[in-house]
Protein backbone atom coordinates (compact mmCIF):
# COMPACT_ATOMS: atom_id res chain seq x y z
CA UNK A 1 0.00 0.00 0.00
CA UNK A 2 1.66 3.34 -0.71
CA UNK A 3 2.38 5.74 1.63
CA UNK A 4 0.59 7.90 3.12
CA UNK A 5 -2.77 5.57 2.34
CA UNK A 6 -2.46 3.24 5.07
CA UNK A 7 -5.34 2.01 6.72
CA UNK A 8 -9.03 2.61 5.54
CA UNK A 9 -8.79 6.88 6.33
CA UNK A 10 -5.59 6.76 4.48
CA UNK A 11 -7.00 8.19 0.93
CA UNK A 12 -9.01 10.72 2.65
CA UNK A 13 -5.94 12.16 5.00
CA UNK A 14 -3.80 12.13 1.68
CA UNK A 15 -6.34 14.12 0.07
CA UNK A 16 -6.90 15.99 2.63
CA UNK A 17 -3.01 17.33 2.31
CA UNK A 18 -3.19 17.21 -1.33
CA UNK A 19 -5.94 19.93 -0.97
CA UNK A 20 -3.80 22.27 0.75
CA UNK A 21 -1.29 23.58 -1.62
CA UNK A 22 -3.93 24.21 -4.00
CA UNK A 23 -6.37 26.29 -1.77
CA UNK A 24 -3.46 28.30 -0.46
CA UNK A 25 -2.56 29.09 -4.43
CA UNK A 26 -6.37 30.28 -5.05
CA UNK A 27 -5.98 32.62 -2.34
CA UNK A 28 -3.13 34.17 -3.17
CA UNK A 29 -4.44 34.64 -6.74
CA UNK A 30 -7.51 36.58 -5.34
CA UNK A 31 -5.63 38.58 -2.82
CA UNK A 32 -3.70 39.62 -6.06
CA UNK A 33 -6.32 40.21 -8.17
CA UNK A 34 -7.45 42.19 -5.84
CA UNK A 35 -4.15 44.33 -5.86
CA UNK A 36 -4.49 44.36 -9.28
CA UNK A 37 -7.91 46.14 -9.87
CA UNK A 38 -7.23 48.49 -7.04
CA UNK A 39 -9.07 51.42 -8.14
CA UNK A 40 -6.01 53.79 -8.08
CA UNK A 41 -8.24 57.01 -9.27
CA UNK A 42 -9.78 56.78 -5.70
CA UNK A 43 -7.31 58.77 -3.50
CA UNK A 44 -7.19 62.26 -5.11
CA UNK A 45 -8.12 65.34 -3.32
CA UNK A 46 -11.23 66.81 -4.29
CA UNK A 47 -10.33 69.98 -3.95
CA UNK A 48 -7.97 69.76 -7.05
CA UNK A 49 -11.38 70.03 -8.99
CA UNK A 50 -13.49 72.68 -6.73
CA UNK A 51 -13.47 75.67 -8.25
CA UNK A 52 -15.49 78.58 -8.11
CA UNK A 53 -17.93 78.53 -10.76
CA UNK A 54 -18.12 81.56 -13.87
CA UNK A 55 -21.25 83.22 -14.23
CA UNK A 56 -24.20 82.23 -16.55
CA UNK A 57 -24.78 79.28 -14.95
CA UNK A 58 -27.51 76.87 -16.62
CA UNK A 59 -29.71 74.03 -14.44
CA UNK A 60 -30.03 71.08 -15.80
CA UNK A 61 -30.18 66.95 -15.51
CA UNK A 62 -28.14 64.70 -16.78
CA UNK A 63 -30.40 62.18 -18.71
CA UNK A 64 -28.49 59.47 -20.09
CA UNK A 65 -24.81 59.14 -20.48
CA UNK A 66 -23.19 58.59 -23.93
CA UNK A 67 -19.83 58.17 -22.74
CA UNK A 68 -17.16 59.15 -20.84
CA UNK A 69 -17.27 62.84 -22.28
CA UNK A 70 -20.61 62.91 -23.75
CA UNK A 71 -23.98 63.40 -21.96
CA UNK A 72 -27.04 63.95 -22.37
CA UNK A 73 -29.11 66.78 -20.50
CA UNK A 74 -32.55 68.37 -20.14
CA UNK A 75 -33.32 71.77 -19.49
CA UNK A 76 -34.88 73.01 -16.01
CA UNK A 77 -37.39 75.85 -15.87
CA UNK A 78 -35.35 78.44 -14.48
CA UNK A 79 -32.81 80.90 -15.26
CA UNK A 80 -31.34 82.05 -18.60
CA UNK A 81 -33.79 78.96 -19.74
CA UNK A 82 -36.61 81.30 -22.02
CA UNK A 83 -39.21 79.60 -23.67
CA UNK A 84 -40.89 81.45 -26.56
CA UNK A 85 -43.46 79.54 -28.23
CA UNK A 86 -42.21 76.57 -29.21
CA UNK A 87 -38.79 77.58 -29.12
CA UNK A 88 -36.14 77.51 -26.14
CA UNK A 89 -33.50 79.39 -25.82
CA UNK A 90 -30.46 79.97 -23.08
CA UNK A 91 -29.44 83.67 -22.49
CA UNK A 92 -25.79 83.55 -22.01
CA UNK A 93 -23.87 87.24 -21.83
CA UNK A 94 -26.29 88.95 -23.70
CA UNK A 95 -26.26 86.14 -26.13
CA UNK A 96 -29.01 83.75 -27.10
CA UNK A 97 -28.70 79.95 -28.15
CA UNK A 98 -31.34 78.46 -29.39
CA UNK A 99 -31.31 74.83 -27.87
CA UNK A 100 -33.79 71.70 -27.84
CA UNK A 101 -35.15 70.24 -24.59
CA UNK A 102 -32.80 67.64 -24.50
CA UNK A 103 -29.24 68.45 -25.63
CA UNK A 104 -26.29 66.08 -26.44
CA UNK A 105 -23.46 68.11 -24.26
CA UNK A 106 -19.75 67.64 -25.21
CA UNK A 107 -17.44 68.80 -21.90
CA UNK A 108 -14.84 71.20 -22.84
CA UNK A 109 -11.11 70.53 -22.69
CA UNK A 110 -11.12 66.75 -22.19
CA UNK A 111 -11.26 63.83 -24.01
CA UNK A 112 -11.98 60.61 -22.24
CA UNK A 113 -10.85 57.07 -24.24
CA UNK A 114 -13.84 55.89 -26.93
CA UNK A 115 -16.28 53.17 -26.29
CA UNK A 116 -16.92 50.46 -28.44
CA UNK A 117 -19.14 51.67 -31.36
CA UNK A 118 -20.25 50.67 -35.14
CA UNK A 119 -17.25 48.41 -36.40
CA UNK A 120 -14.63 50.20 -33.74
CA UNK A 121 -13.20 48.73 -30.61
CA UNK A 122 -13.24 50.30 -27.51
CA UNK A 123 -10.28 52.33 -26.89
CA UNK A 124 -7.91 51.47 -23.54
CA UNK A 125 -10.21 52.94 -20.47
CA UNK A 126 -13.14 53.87 -22.16
CA UNK A 127 -15.59 51.64 -20.62
CA UNK A 128 -14.41 52.53 -17.03
CA UNK A 129 -14.31 56.64 -18.32
CA UNK A 130 -17.54 55.70 -19.52
CA UNK A 131 -19.01 53.68 -16.51
CA UNK A 132 -17.41 56.55 -13.70
CA UNK A 133 -19.42 59.26 -15.50
CA UNK A 134 -22.52 57.63 -15.61
CA UNK A 135 -22.30 56.56 -11.68
CA UNK A 136 -21.91 60.36 -11.18
CA UNK A 137 -23.70 62.12 -13.32
CA UNK A 138 -26.66 60.39 -14.55
CA UNK A 139 -29.85 61.71 -13.10
CA UNK A 140 -28.65 64.13 -11.56
CA UNK A 141 -29.18 67.71 -11.11
CA UNK A 142 -26.39 69.91 -12.56
CA UNK A 143 -25.29 73.19 -13.93
CA UNK A 144 -23.59 74.02 -16.86
CA UNK A 145 -21.22 76.44 -17.49
CA UNK A 146 -19.94 78.09 -21.30
CA UNK A 147 -16.83 78.93 -22.70
CA UNK A 148 -16.47 81.16 -25.75
CA UNK A 149 -17.54 78.54 -28.59
CA UNK A 150 -21.22 77.30 -27.88
CA UNK A 151 -21.29 74.57 -29.89
CA UNK A 152 -18.73 72.08 -31.77
CA UNK A 153 -18.47 71.01 -35.45
CA UNK A 154 -21.01 68.59 -34.55
CA UNK A 155 -23.70 70.27 -33.27
CA UNK A 156 -23.19 69.23 -29.53
CA UNK A 157 -23.02 71.78 -26.98
CA UNK A 158 -20.10 72.65 -25.35
CA UNK A 159 -19.93 72.83 -21.55
CA UNK A 160 -18.47 72.88 -18.46
CA UNK A 161 -20.23 70.37 -16.31
CA UNK A 162 -20.78 71.32 -11.97
CA UNK A 163 -22.19 69.54 -9.10
CA UNK A 164 -22.05 72.16 -6.74
CA UNK A 165 -18.42 74.29 -6.99
CA UNK A 166 -16.98 70.72 -8.30
CA UNK A 167 -16.22 70.68 -11.96
CA UNK A 168 -17.11 67.29 -13.20
CA UNK A 169 -14.91 67.97 -16.65
CA UNK A 170 -11.47 68.85 -14.02
CA UNK A 171 -12.45 65.26 -12.13
CA UNK A 172 -12.08 63.15 -15.22
CA UNK A 173 -8.75 64.53 -15.84
CA UNK A 174 -8.05 64.33 -12.06
CA UNK A 175 -8.93 60.71 -11.99
CA UNK A 176 -6.62 59.91 -15.20
CA UNK A 177 -10.25 59.16 -17.55
CA UNK A 178 -9.52 61.46 -20.20
CA UNK A 179 -6.60 63.13 -21.08
CA UNK A 180 -6.65 67.30 -21.88
CA UNK A 181 -7.84 68.24 -25.12
CA UNK A 182 -7.72 72.03 -25.23
CA UNK A 183 -9.58 73.93 -28.86
CA UNK A 184 -9.56 77.45 -28.23
CA UNK A 185 -11.14 79.64 -28.49
CA UNK A 186 -12.35 77.23 -25.39
CA UNK A 187 -9.39 77.72 -22.36
CA UNK A 188 -11.32 79.16 -19.48
CA UNK A 189 -9.55 76.12 -17.47
CA UNK A 190 -6.62 74.54 -20.03
CA UNK A 191 -4.17 75.26 -17.23
CA UNK A 192 -5.92 73.53 -14.56
CA UNK A 193 -6.41 70.77 -16.93
CA UNK A 194 -2.35 70.33 -17.87
CA UNK A 195 -1.36 70.56 -13.98
CA UNK A 196 -4.18 67.64 -13.21
CA UNK A 197 -2.86 65.77 -16.00
CA UNK A 198 0.75 66.16 -15.01
CA UNK A 199 -0.36 64.84 -11.25
CA UNK A 200 -2.43 62.01 -12.74
CA UNK A 201 0.16 61.04 -15.61
CA UNK A 202 3.23 60.75 -12.96
CA UNK A 203 0.86 58.68 -10.16
CA UNK A 204 -0.45 56.58 -13.37
CA UNK A 205 -3.87 56.77 -12.55
CA UNK A 206 -6.44 55.37 -14.82
CA UNK A 207 -5.34 55.26 -18.62
CA UNK A 208 -2.08 56.35 -17.36
CA UNK A 209 -1.74 53.10 -15.62
CA UNK A 210 -1.32 51.07 -19.16
CA UNK A 211 0.74 48.42 -18.60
Amino acid sequence: MPAGSSGPGGRARWRGRSRAPFIITVLLLAVLAGCATRDVTADVDPARWTVTPPGDLVPARVARVIDGDTVVVAFKPGARVERRGERLFLSLAGERVEVAPEERVRLIGVNAPEIAHDSRPAEYFGREAAEFTRRRLRGREVALAFDVQKRDQYGRLLAYVFDGERLFNAELVARGYAQVMTVPPNVLYADLFRDLQREARAAGRGLWGKP
